[in-house]
């Protein structure tokens, strides 16, 4: 069983590197955008957004797969002990809640990101892409990547500290 436990473990951090590395890049490539190829970065851009789509949900299912398991084989959890106040009420139970509500939160943010407001933003770049409109929500667009990849990398340091506990 450990050796199962190792490789989910390996294939859970692959999972949040590649969402992380996916997000990293599409925050941080448009603000290095020269001006002169605004539009072809623009169109590079939304390519790009385009193919990691998929990948973005995959490795969210992966990482929830994965670390159910972890949870359950490593932290020796049950369903049934997983429902008791005690645990909640624990350090443990505390950071893992946390972890879960801003998982959650990913979640919902990369559906409305992903199903909502990257459509509108694309339409209205296409019917006019100078409009004060477009511009709100290409910066929408950009500011809910960005708080997703924070929320995501406070994911990374709870993960941490659930499995090596708090540095302080």
């Amino acid at each position: 069983m450990h050796a199962w436990y190792v490789l989910s473990v390996w294939v859970h951090i692959l999972a949040a590197a590649t969402w992380i590395g996916g997000s990293l890049f599409l925050v941080f490539v448009p603000a290095a955008l020269v001006p002169e190829w605004r539009d072809q970065g623009l169109a590079l851009i939304h390519r790009v957004a385009r193919r990691f789509l998929w990948v973005g949900w995959v490795c969210f299912a992966v990482l929830i797969a994965t670390g159910l398991f972890n949870l359950f084989i490593h932290g020796g959890l049950s369903w049934d002990f997983l429902g008791h106040l005690e645990f909640w009420s624990s350090s443990y139970g505390k950071m893992l809640a946390g972890k879960l509500v801003l998982v959650g939160g990913i979640l919902i943010l990369s559906a409305i990101h992903d199903s909502v407001l990257g459509p509108l933003a694309t339409k209205a770049f296409a019917k006019d892409p100078t409009s004060l409109r477009t511009e709100r929500l290409r910066l929408t667009v950009r500011w809910a990547g960005r708080l997703n990849l924070l929320l995501g990398l406070i994911v990374i340091g709870l993960g941490v500290t659930l499995v090596r506990g708090w540095p302080w």
